[in-house]
């Protein structure tokens, strides 16, 4: 039972969705309601329900049913014609379908019925016919029409649908990104990172380093105003994301001094390329955490950066313990298994661009933990500020 259901789908399925399917169906059903109306009308009314007639009644529908296959062609090559074209065309065809048809059933019914002298009711013959092609005409561009008001209803209601899912995205991206800045705010406002930094100031300022100490105190003032006025909901330049990522490692800086070593790869196609703000830092306070806290001769940060076929590829390695067990990690595995930094870059990169960004993570070659990101690379044509020599002017970090 359940399997005949399924078929009865399938073929109400297929019907609805072809054309041709639909033609012949509605033919049956409209020839055929023909003869059953002409049998009880005429036949049976007339009190003739021999064979001949019959046979006669079956065969005006044949022929009307072979009639009508030009007649379609015909009024698919005018459809999109001027609508005085269209009318002409269709006054004609109706015409001469209803002429022929006329003629070839009152010829069928004196060969079946052997009646000679029907030729004289011709008029009457012809205004049925006249009248059954008219109807069918209507009926023929009625379906047509009601068919590309319901396409168009599909169309409206998909280009809705799409429209409702780009929203979705927009919402789900910028929900992802103030998460982030929520959090990059938690973390710069975290009172173990506030009196790490301002006890750095202060041994500065004992020691007579108050030129380093102001640097450092303009330094954490910039980072937590760019906290307050970036946009999160925005893409930037990788060039402007590098140079926050240098407020933030400016400071670490005074705490680790030489034990946190930096070193950036970046190509200047990449600087141009845009990528999802607030996305790098994150993992660097993972790298800091794992590399430098807690190791007497401290470790290496390395950032590299360039496009491979309209891909922008960045990768962040560093020299900590590392995961014994990490091979190759996707982003399913890693949102099973990670913290919130690296779920929440995962989720922002999917919000962002969909299947056509990922996150890995593998092993370093460093020793640590390598995380790779891949996003459709998207350029500015705006020239970019020269990084590059401050970046190389920055003690231990090189490029």
């Amino acid at each position: 039972m359940k399997t005949n259901k399924i078929a009865l789908s399938s073929v109400f399925l297929n019907f609805e969705q072809s054309r041709e399917a639909q033609f012949w169906g509605l033919q049956f059903i409209g020839w055929g309601g023909l003869c059953i109306v002409t049998f009880l009308s005429l036949t049976v009314w007339y009190g003739t329900p021999n064979i001949s007639h019959v046979i006669h009644t079956i065969v005006q529908a044949i022929l009307g049913v072979i009639l009508c296959i030009p007649l379609r062609y015909i009024y698919r090559s005018v459809w999109e014609k001027p609508f005085w074209v269209r009318l002409v065309v269709i006054g004609i065809a109706i015409i001469l379908s209803s002429v022929l048809w006329t003629l070839m059933r009152m010829q069928a019914f004196l060969w079946l019925g052997q009646e000679y002298d029907i030729w004289k009711d011709f008029g009457g013959w012809y205004f049925g016919s006249f009248m059954v092609f008219l109807s069918w005409t209507s009926l023929y561009f009625g379906a047509k029409i009601f068919s590309l008001l319901q396409f168009e209803r599909e169309q409206r209601y998909l280009a809705t649908q799409q429209i409702q899912e780009e929203q979705l995205k927009r919402l789900s991206a910028e929900t992802g990104a103030r998460q982030a800045q929520i959090k990059m705010l938690r973390y710069q406002l975290n009172p173990h990172f506030l009196f790490n930094t301002l006890n750095s100031i202060s041994a500065l300022i004992k020691t007579n380093r108050s030129d380093q100490a102001r640097s450092t105190l303009s330094q954490l003032s910039d980072f937590l105003r760019f906290s307050l006025e970036k946009n999160p909901n925005q893409k930037v330049t990788l060039s402007d994301e590098v140079q926050t990522l240098n407020l933030y490692l400016g400071i670490e800086d005074v705490r680790y001094g030489d034990r946190l070593k930096t070193e950036f790869e970046i190509s200047e196609d990449a600087f141009k390329g845009y990528v999802p703000s607030l996305m790098l830092q994150p993992i660097f306070e993972n790298a800091i955490k794992y590399a430098i806290t807690g190791k007497i001769e401290g470790g290496k940060i390395r950032l590299q950066a360039k496009t491979e076929q309209q891909v922008l590829l960045i990768v962040i390695e560093d020299s900590g313990a590392g995961i014994e067990d990490v091979e190759k990690k996707t982003a399913d595995a890693i949102k099973q298994k990670s913290g919130v930094g690296l779920i929440n870059i995962i989720e922002r990169l999917e919000s962002h661009y969909g299947e056509n960004a990922s996150l890995k993570v593998m092993k370093s070659d460093l020793g640590g933990l390598s995380v790779e990101l891949r996003m459709p690379y998207e350029r500015t044509i705006e020239a970019q500020p020269d990084i590059l020599s401050e970046m190389a002017t920055q003690g231990n970090k090189t490029v």
